[in-house]
């Protein structure tokens, strides 16, 4: 029996080697994969499935890459269907325009980015009181076609008719009575002659300076329902204006520069002076104490906008300078109010501040001057 049986089990047994075998071999089979160069594997990879670096060596020498065929269409970025709204978005990623938030004023942009606000007026085609809108897209380039092309339509003299006066034709065309006279040789009392020829440049035959300050100042999204949202801008949180204070005005020293008089905004002693990096003059003092108008004229914006100046205060003086009151605790005036030197404007504070402080700018058609140079000493 055990002879007869002897060969059968040992072919079974043989069949079932060559099987084993055969299955050993097929899951060590590596599959077809794309291979690429072989890298330094380090020892977070080394514990890690890890494939030759071609079809002939078995060292383990690199990770291969997943396979992507040289046909494999890039995804297609995701378009907004609003193609407006898309614009306007790549308009603002370019460093020449300025997409407008609610609280902006013309003022406050053009002193963001030391700007001239008429020049940027101009360059945008933008009419006194300049009015601004929520998503409105500025250029900040100094000149830009369609600013030229305004120029360009504006006439160069007027002819009178019945019911003019001086008055009345200097504003009508953008000019003040001074201006008008000048380039007219007018003697008072101003009378004008219906058809009258009437000179609206100067003397080199260019268009005056718009001086007249907007009897407001439009404030961007301040007729829409605005609703506090979580936002890095300080924009999203109105900045508390309380109008209810009594008007206060404070006298001191005073310093004529340029026909304008000037005095100091606060008491305090003077921490940072002007420089490259600051460009006015940081004032320490007690937290509530009076912030002063430094010079009279008319407030252009009073909010919190403007990153890093905290509650602040933007002041028009003879529309050839803009002074700025920043890191207040409580602002007392609005847009489009007129101040006197030396009226208390807000309280001192240390909103975006890392101490109770007063920064105080002065800018001349957009640029920044030293301030000491106005400020009695």
């Amino acid at each position: 029996m055990k002879t007869k049986f002897f060969p059968i089990l040992c072919l079974c047994a043989t069949i079932a080697m060559f099987g084993c075998t055969a299955n050993n071999n097929a899951k060590r089979t590596i599959p077809a994969v794309e291979y690429t160069k072989p890298v330094h594997v380090s020892r977070s990879v080394s514990q890690k499935r890890v494939y030759a670096g071609s079809r002939t060596d078995k060292t383990q020498v690199g990770v291969i890459k997943p396979y992507q065929s040289a046909n494999t269409k890039k995804p297609v970025p995701y378009v907004s269907d609003n193609v407006a709204d898309t614009t306007s978005q790549i308009q603002t990623l370019t460093p020449d325009t300025y997409k407008v938030k609610a609280g902006d004023t013309l003022y406050s942009v053009a002193f963001r980015y030391g700007k001239d606000y008429r020049v940027l007026a101009k360059n945008n085609g933008i009419e006194s009181p300049y009015n601004i809108t929520v998503g409105q897209v500025l250029s900040l380039n100094t000149a830009t076609q369609s600013g030229i092309t305004k120029e360009n339509k504006k006439p160069k003299s007027y002819v009178v008719k019945p019911g003019d006066t001086a008055v009345s034709v200097a504003h009508g065309n953008g000019l003040t009575l001074s201006q008008l006279v000048k380039a007219n040789n007018l003697k008072s009392p101003y009378h004008l002659t219906v058809g009258q020829r009437l000179s609206l440049v100067d003397s080199k035959g260019q268009h005056f300076e718009d001086l007249r300050a907007p009897s407001s100042v439009p404030v961007a999204g301040s007729s829409e329902t605005k609703t506090a949202k979580n936002s890095t801008t300080a924009a999203a949180v109105p900045a508390a204006v309380n109008t209810s204070t009594p008007v206060q005005v404070v006298s001191g020293k005073t310093s004529t520069v340029s026909g304008m008089s000037w005095m100091w905004p606060t008491k305090g002693r003077v921490i940072k002076n002007f420089s490259s990096s600051n460009k006015g003059l940081d004032i320490a003092g007690s937290r509530g104490q009076n912030v002063n108008a430094a010079a009279a004229g008319q407030v252009v914006y009073s909010g919190n906008a403007l990153r890093g100046y905290g509650n602040l205060i933007i002041i028009n003086h003879n529309n050839q300078y803009l002074s700025a009151y920043a890191h207040n605790d409580m602002l007392l005036v609005k847009e489009g109010q007129k101040v006197k030197r030396g009226q208390v404007i807000a309280k001192m504070g240390s909103t975006d501040a890392s101490q109770v402080m007063l920064h105080f700018e002065i800018r001349y058609k957009g640029n920044s001057v030293d301030p000491r140079k106005y400020l009695p000493k």
